[in-house]
């Protein structure tokens, strides 16, 4: 599969992907290891990590994890996860690199991951690189990689599994339009995952499955679907924030106060959904949307969110 060619930002999107969903990567593409670890014990340690780093390995890191094992005896383990759009060809050597410093840093066992945008022989599998000085090997480094362009949409698709069905929008597909309803439906109809964690993976279909690069090709009762899907999703978005609203608002025990509170109950959804999607809102922002009264307007400011590649491209109303 190809990538969109517009700007998108990988790094961002996977990192609050990744911080969500790590336990369900490691057991769609590394079963053996995911059975060894105890999930309950996972803790997240980049932020401390990049600020520990020495300068010029600022913010090598996309997730830099602990967690422990429950098979045998308990080892605490780090996980490194990587993700790459292009890998150049020094990539091996700078994984090591990382794997050294990690491992300076902590003193623990390291596994590292890399997750590729970019399409590679071997789809999932564990690359080596080697160092040698006069034919004798010195150091010998090992680290895992999913290609996920090199793997098969319809494989994962099939799983029934939202995370599954969210990656498979960046592997190989016959047919983009049924490949993202499919994806989105996964999402949509989970009744397990939050609205945050909905809006995340929806986040990635759209990023990587753009309505505006499968419209010319997609089959227009798909298209239809997918249209009404999108907006059927951001109303429950809105829902949610309208029941936190009241939740919020009867506690201050007056009519008003409940008003007030469904109107801060979906801002403060809103604001989770830019934030996902473009990062941190600076002050500007944050009070261009605290600013906003009107109930149409924060549902226009939702909707538009689902296809927007740019935060100002949003219907912000004028000042």
């Amino acid at each position: 599969m190809t990538l969109p060619q517009r700007p998108i930002n990988h790094d961002a999107l996977f990192k609050e992907f990744l911080h969500n969903f790590l336990p369900d990567l490691i057991h769609l593409f590394f079963p053996t290891y995911a059975q060894r670890f105890d999930w309950s014990t996972l803790e997240f340690i980049d932020k401390e990590f990049n600020f520990n780093l020495p300068e010029p390995f600022k913010r090598v890191a996309d997730i830099l994890a602990k967690i422990k094992t429950h098979h045998g005896p308990t080892e605490v383990i780090l996980l490194h996860v990587k993700v790459e759009r292009a890998p150049k060809t020094n990539f091996a050597q700078r994984m090591a690199t990382y794997y050294t410093v990690i491992r300076a840093l902590y003193a623990l066992p390291v596994i590292p991951i890399v997750i590729l945008l970019a399409p590679k022989p071997q789809a999932i599998g564990w690359q080596t690189y080697q160092e040698s000085v006069w034919k004798q090997p010195h150091l010998t480094f090992t680290y895992g990689q999913v290609s996920l362009p090199a793997l098969s949409s319809q494989t994962y698709l099939a799983h029934k599994n939202p995370v599954a069905a969210t990656l498979a929008t960046l592997m190989q597909t016959n047919n983009k339009a049924h490949t993202k309803l499919t994806a989105m439906r996964s999402v949509a109809y989970d009744p397990l995952l939050t609205i945050n964690k909905k809006y995340i993976l929806m986040n990635i279909i759209e990023s990587y499955l753009p309505n505006a690069d499968i419209s010319l090709t997609g089959d227009s009762l798909i298209m239809s679907q997918i249209d009404e899907l999108q907006q059927n999703w951001v109303y429950e978005g809105l829902e949610k924030g309208l029941e936190t609203g009241i939740k919020l608002g009867k506690q201050e025990g007056i009519e008003q106060g409940i008003e007030q509170g469904i109107e801060q109950g979906q801002k403060t959804i809103i604001h989770h959904m830019i934030q996902t999607k473009f990062g941190p809102l600076s002050p500007h922002w944050q009070t261009r949307l605290q600013t906003i009264n009107e109930p149409a307007q924060l549902m226009a400011l939702a909707t538009a969110l689902i296809t927007a590649t740019t935060i100002d491209e949003l219907p912000w109303p004028t000042p």
